[in-house]
C-alpha cells in the first residue's frame, strides 16, 4: 500500500505570552479539534511563502515567518503528514476566523484536557512543553 506524504506548515504566533491557536471547521478532518494555524506546502511554494498564504487565507494576517523551531510527524493510514512549525510574528492585521471556526490565544502551559488538540499538535505541544523546562 503506498503512502501518501503531505508537507504541512504550521505557524507559533505569540502575544503576551499566549499563543494562538485555530479550531478546525467541522466537517474538517479533526472537525472542531485545535490546531497551530498553517496548511499545506503546494508544489513550487517554499516553506514561507506557503505558511504567509495560509495564515492570510485563514486568518486574514500578514506575518514575517522566523526561524524553524521542530520538524515532526504524524501518521494515519495511507498518509504521513511531515510539520515544520515556524515562529511568526504577525505585521499587519488581527487573526479572524475566515477559514476555521474560531481562534483563541492561550498559554501553552496551562492548557487542560478541555481544548483538544488535533493529534498533530498534541505532538509539537508536547515537545515544546519539554523545551521551556528545560
Amino acid at each position: 500500500m503506498q503512502q501518501t506524504v503531505l508537507e504541512v506548515v504550521s505557524g507559533l504566533l505569540e502575544r503576551d505570552g499566549r499563543h494562538l491557536i485555530a479550531q478546525r471547521l467541522e466537517n474538517d478532518r479533526y472537525g472542531l479539534y485545535w490546531e497551530f494555524p498553517g496548511g499545506v506546502v503546494e508544489d513550487g511554494e517554499t516553506h514561507q511563502e506557503a505558511l504567509r498564504r495560509e495564515l492570510q487565507e485563514e486568518l486574514g494576517i500578514d506575518v514575517a515567518v522566523g526561524p524553524l523551531l521542530h520538524v515532526y510527524e504524524d501518521e494515519i493510514p495511507d498518509l504521513k503528514i511531515v510539520v515544520s512549525i515556524y515562529r511568526c510574528e504577525i505585521r499587519h492585521g488581527e487573526p479572524r476566523p475566515y477559514e476555521c471556526k474560531d481562534t483563541a490565544w492561550v498559554n501553552l502551559k496551562a492548557l487542560d484536557s478541555t481544548i483538544l488538540l488535533a493529534p498533530a499538535d498534541k505532538k509539537f505541544l508536547d515537545w515544546f512543553l519539554t523545551q521551556e523546562h528545560s
